[in-house]
């Protein structure tokens, strides 16, 4: 599994702003309280070595931010098609997001358009498009990893969808710092592009030797020309011609 940088070269398009001339020294801002430890710490999560070192790679890049700095977060993690290992490497991101700073919190979405499926393992709430989605309704996690489950309601128009996700995500930002969406394919499945347009950005988990070139592009145009952020892509089950041992001595 390895990163795939740059695959949208973003450029702010803001003005330098005036200097503004200050007749008295600005008030020093209020520090922000430190979150209480969670009630219990995270439980292992054994990884093989060289799936941990590129998942914290991973991390750094998407959630690095200036010292002293914090800012809320929120990524969508999707394929092209089934069985790229989605879910798992969102989990995993969520999990080591949750573990590199015990005072944020960490809420990993599940979300997929079948009602009737069951919720992901430990899930605090299973919630429905276009029904309630108070907080209230979550249960508080042990640890500060939280999980949450979301199905296809009975509304099913786009437009009620997105409008429905960024009030979910609005509400869950009030608890947790970052969030993390684990989506079916978007390219197969209208509903995705609900949540994306509600996060931050998506970044694309994609099969090794499956994904073609042409595919990405055209959906990572897609995304662009809906205003959805391409915040990168991770090639998963990749295979080494040459093997490991010989790696090593390269």
């Amino acid at each position: 599994m390895s990163m795939l940088s740059d695959l949208l070269n973003r450029q702010s398009g803001v003005a330098p702003a005036k200097p503004v001339i200050e007749t008295a020294p600005p008030a020093a801002p209020k520090a922000k309280a430190a979150r209480p430890l969670p009630a219990n710490p995270l439980p292992p999560l054994n990884l093989p070595r060289q799936w941990a070192m590129e998942l914290q790679k991973i991390v750094f890049q998407l959630s690095h931010t200036a010292k002293g700095e914090t800012r809320q977060m929120s990524f969508m993690f999707s394929s092209l098609a089934k069985g790229s290992g989605t879910t798992t490497v969102s989990y995993c991101f969520a999990y080591l997001l949750a573990a590199d700073d015990a005072h944020r919190n960490v809420l990993f979405v599940d979300v997929d358009p079948a009602v009737d499926k069951a919720p992901a393992a430990g899930a605090m709430a299973t919630l429905f498009v276009g029904m309630d989605n108070s907080s209230a309704q979550w249960s508080a996690p042990d640890t500060n990893l939280g999980v949450v489950s979301v199905r296809l309601g009975p509304d099913r128009s786009t437009a009620s969808s997105t409008a429905w996700f960024y009030d979910f995500m609005s509400t869950a930002h009030q608890t947790y710092d970052a969030i993390v969406v684990d989506a079916p394919p978007i390219a197969f499945t209208p509903m995705a592009y609900a949540p994306a347009r509600a996060c931050d950005g998506v970044v694309l988990v994609l099969r090794c030797g499956e994904s073609r070139y042409p595919a990405i592009n055209n959906l990572v145009d897609d995304l662009s020309e809906m205003g959805i952020a391409s915040l990168g892509a991770i090639l998963n089950y990749r295979q080494y011609p040459v093997p490991r041992a010989l790696l090593k001595l390269l």
